[in-house]
């Protein structure tokens, strides 16, 4: 496939294009949540954009805290926690106050991911609660009949 897009050129060899490959799928393959709630704060920003609500808002600002949460899962939960436990106790490796080692651990590595991830989807889900209904052309709430000598 590739061949075709760049013709016949001995500039990519055979072990690149299967690099190439292998790299996209296990980027792909690594991050699939993540793109999937970017992917979705991008669609609801965009709409945010062209037709403003807060059903539009609720649901980027949900995407984007679900997207923060897995990085967050990921990448920050590791250094957060031993800068925390450093600032606190001097070293990662203090036993000298057990308890506050089990409270940093606790709200750092249980209770600020679970919270973000509930948040997350809370505004998703008030987000589609809370929708306004499309309006309705008469007050209440359903279709005018048009008199015959009405054009519009």
């Amino acid at each position: 496939m590739l061949r075709l897009l760049w013709g016949k050129n001995d500039m990519f060899s055979s072990d690149l294009i299967q690099s190439l490959i292998n790299t996209s799928y296990s980027f792909f393959s690594h991050n699939y949540t993540v793109l999937v709630y970017l992917f979705g704060s991008l669609l609801s920003a965009v709409l945010c954009l062209i037709k403003p609500s807060r059903f539009h808002l609720f649901l980027f600002f949900g995407f984007l805290i679900l997207s923060f949460t897995y990085e967050y899962d990921k990448h920050l939960i590791e250094p957060l926690r031993n800068q925390t436990l450093e600032s606190l106790l001097g070293s990662v490796e203090s036993q000298a106050h057990p308890k506050v080692n089990k409270v940093v651990e606790l709200v750092v590595s249980e209770l600020i991911p679970v919270c973000l991830y509930v948040l997350g989807w809370g505004m998703i889900f008030v987000g589609i609660v809370i929708r306004e209904p499309e309006a309705n052309p008469s007050a209440d709430g359903q279709k005018q009949k048009l008199h015959p000598t009405t054009f519009s």
